[in-house]
C-alpha cells in the first residue's frame, strides 16, 4: 500500500512580551538619526502593529520545546511514540550540536533527530523531508519543531544606504511552533508540493550580536534598484 503524509497537529507558543510598532520606530529614530522615519511607517509597509518578544533568557530551543510539549499533549502522544524530530528555523542556540538534540532533551524524546536549516524556507524544507521519509516507509510519525528569536536580529543603526534592506529586520518576532506529520493512506492528504525560492539578500553581522553567527541571516529580497533611498524618502516594501 502506498503511503502519503499529512499534517495532523499544529500548535504555537507565543511568549508574553510585546513591542509596539511605535516603540520600534522610536528606537530606530534614536539609533539612526540620519534616517527620516515617518510615523506609522512599519504599519504602512508591513501591516505591523506589534511584535512578540521573548524573555531575555529564552533561546530558540526553549520556545520550540514549549510548542513540542503542547503538540504532544494535543495529540495524546507520549514522547516515545515519535519516530523522528526535525528542528527547522532561522534562529539557533548553537552551531554544534544540532539544536534538535537540545529540544529532544528538554521534551523527553528519544528518537533520531537532526536540523534542517535554510533560512525562511526551513520549515517548508522540513515538510519535504518528512514527506519523503514517510513515503519511503522509513518513519510514520515525524515532529517538526521551530523556535525563532528574530527580534534579536533587528538592525537599529541604519543609514539611507542600508535602510531599504535593513528595515524588514525590525518586523521579525519571537515564537515557537510544532507540526506533527503522520503517514496516511490517502493521496488527497499528501504534502508533496513544488517550492520556488526567491532571490535572497544577506544581513551583515551586527557589531553587537545577540544570537549565534549561524542565525544572523535575512530573508528579504534584494531590491531591484541599486540606488539607495534618500534620507527624506520612504523605502518601498520588499518580500520576505
Amino acid at each position: 500500500m502506498s503511503l502519503y503524509s499529512r499534517i495532523t497537529q499544529v500548535t504555537v507558543h507565543l511568549p508574553d512580551g510585546r513591542r509596539s510598532a511605535q516603540a520600534i520606530e522610536d528606537r530606530l529614530r534614536e539609533h539612526s538619526p540620519g534616517v527620516r522615519v515617518p510615523a506609522g511607517l512599519l504599519s504602512r509597509l508591513y501591516g505591523l502593529q506589534e511584535r512578540v518578544v521573548a524573555a531575555d533568557g529564552d533561546v530558540p530551543s526553549d520556545l520550540a520545546s514549549h510548542a513540542v510539549g503542547r503538540v504532544l499533549t494535543q495529540a495524546g502522544l507520549a514522547p516515545g511514540e515519535v519516530d523522528l524530530l526535525l528542528f527547522a528555523a532561522v534562529s539557533a542556540d548553537v552551531q554544534e550540536p544540532a539544536n534538535a538534540h537540545i529540544v529532544a532533551a528538554q521534551t523527553g524524546l528519544s528518537c533520531p533527530v537532526f536540523d534542517v536549516s535554510n533560512a525562511c524556507n526551513s520549515v517548508l524544507n522540513a515538510l519535504e523531508v518528512a514527506d519523503a521519509f514517510i513515503r519511503a516507509g522509513r518513519y510514520r510519525r515525524i515532529l517538526i519543531a521551530c523556535g525563532e528569536t528574530l527580534s534579536r536580529l533587528s538592525r537599529w543603526n541604519l543609514t539611507p544606504t542600508t535602510l531599504r534592506t535593513g528595515l524588514a529586520s525590525l518586523t521579525g518576532g519571537d515564537m515557537g511552533a510544532a507540526l506533527l506529520v503522520e503517514a496516511s493512506p490517502g493521496r488527497a492528504s499528501s504534502l508533496t508540493r513544488s517550492w520556488r525560492t526567491p532571490q535572497a539578500g544577506r544581513l551583515p553581522p551586527s557589531s553587537t550580536p545577540t544570537t549565534p553567527p549561524a542565525a544572523r541571516q535575512d530573508c528579504t529580497s534584494t531590491p531591484k534598484s541599486s540606488s539607495p533611498p534618500s534620507s527624506a524618502s520612504t523605502p518601498a516594501p520588499h518580500s520576505g
